[in-house]
């Protein structure tokens, strides 16, 4: 009972501090991935995915969910009517992705650079749509749930057949990515967000990502 009720006494902590700061109708992706990027796995190496299946994504620092929210330091992509940021579309390819204004790196001490998307998707056995995560700094780049494996996460996904762009449709288990870097050896890194492939080629897709750093 403890892991329910402090996910949701947390959640209720964030949807305050994000109606202070203008965000009157937040989302359930939004909220998600806010609590999601205030935690730490402890158990987890620097250099893996930042989750496991005995702990999850860890223990909820709340002050680090609640400074995300007042130094605006998300994004959420959808309906035009409430975000800047329209949703994620496979074409044109204008509109496939999302790229973060440069952000600055903290310049003295060790840090974390936490990143972490999630999306919406309608109710079925797996998940419709795929979205991948991914960081820049300078050349290197870091996908989510990756660690310091290259590539993206495939392993959560399964084959089906009729893919509009191959004769397979890759749909995923999981709409959860996460980047847990330390150290980031730039002084600026690029958060994007880009749609790899739909189960109905025509759809849009919504999603909320945050991006934090925090000492070690």
């Amino acid at each position: 009972m403890a892991t329910p009720l402090v996910a949701l006494s947390c959640m209720a902590l964030i949807w305050e501090a994000l109606h202070e700061h203008g965000e009157q109708r937040p989302r359930a992706a939004l909220i998600s991935a806010l609590l999601i990027n205030g935690t730490i796995n402890h158990s987890s190496p620097t250099d893996g995915p930042g989750f496991d299946y005995q702990q999850g994504f860890g223990r909820i620092y709340i002050n680090t969910c609640i400074a995300i929210t007042t130094q605006s330091t998300f994004v959420k992509g959808g309906n035009a009517a409430e975000s800047k940021v329209p949703a994620l579309r496979l074409t044109p390819d204008a509109v496939r992705r999302w790229t973060s204004p440069v952000i600055p790196v903290p310049g003295s001490g060790r840090n974390w650079l936490v990143v972490t998307l999630v999306y919406p998707d309608k109710g079925a056995t797996f998940l419709q749509n795929d979205l991948n995560l991914v960081i820049r700094t300078g050349d290197v780049e870091k996908h989510g749930n990756m660690g310091s494996d290259v590539g993206f996460d495939h392993t959560s996904k399964i084959p089906c057949l009729f893919n509009h762009r191959e004769l397979e449709q890759t749909v995923m288990v999981d709409n959860v990515e996460r980047i847990v870097r330390e150290n980031v050896p730039d002084t600026t890194v690029n958060t994007v967000v880009q749609a790899y492939n739909f189960l109905i080629p025509a759809a849009e897709q919504a999603f909320a990502v945050t991006w934090s750093f925090r000492a070690v």
